[in-house]
């Protein structure tokens, strides 16, 4: 059964309350639950958010993942050799440079076009970038008022946060995590997020030596 955590803020302050204290013995059940796996470090839990075309949920969830994370990480895609980039991913590209710790690129499989030889085709090519997390990334961070909105052509793809050596948060699938999914098991964090608005869904646990590792480390 799926448990969604959140708080909805149409509720008066004293019952919003009532729930954030309802929401903290909902996750310290889950952590005692599973505490044994957790106390080992093989097992984490896991959460998804919900509420993600919510712009003042993506800025709390944006200021606490920068302020907790060690990089993130975007990735800029081009379907054409000769494809212009948009002006969007442009700018973000260009504001975010002097956090660059690290990119690489990557030439995918040529894409299938009917009747078009397969050495005709066009490929796909990605450049994957890691950053540093700074609070100077914030402004570039915020020009997308969802985190549904990090998707080609219109700005880079695949935001993700990492946190001692693994992503712990992916807007899009990725190795060991699903679309917008969070691994934490910091409480505090956790109600941090909620009383900012961020609605989570508990989607269980993950194995921690599943979870994408920093290219860099």
């Amino acid at each position: 059964m799926d448990i969604i955590i959140g708080l909805d803020r149409r509720y008066p302050k004293k019952r919003a309350f009532c729930l954030i204290t309802i929401q903290q013995e909902i996750i310290r059940a889950m952590r005692r639950f599973t505490f044994g796996l957790c106390s080992m470090g093989a097992k984490m839990n896991c959460y998804r958010v919900i509420n993600t075309d919510d712009s003042e949920a993506y800025e709390a969830l944006i200021l606490k993942l920068v302020e907790k994370s060690e990089s993130f990480c975007l990735v800029y895609f081009r379907y054409f050799q000769n494809q212009r980039e948009h002006q969007k991913c442009k700018e973000i590209r260009n504001q975010l440079r002097p956090l660059v710790l690290w990119r690489k690129n990557m030439k995918g499989k040529p894409l299938p076009l009917c009747g078009v030889p397969s050495e005709l085709s066009p490929y796909s090519e990605e450049r994957m970038v890691m950053y540093r997390c700074d609070v100077a990334a914030l402004s570039t961070l915020k020009m997308v008022s969802g985190i549904d909105q990090w998707e080609f052509p219109d700005y880079p793809a695949c935001l993700s946060f990492f946190k001692n050596g693994v992503a712990w948060f992916v807007s899009a699938y990725d190795e060991g995590l699903g679309d917008n999914e969070l691994v934490c098991d910091d409480d505090e964090f956790l109600l941090e997020l909620i009383e900012k608005g961020v609605a989570l869904e508990w989607k269980g646990e993950r194995q921690e030596g599943d979870l994408y590792r920093n290219p860099m480390s």
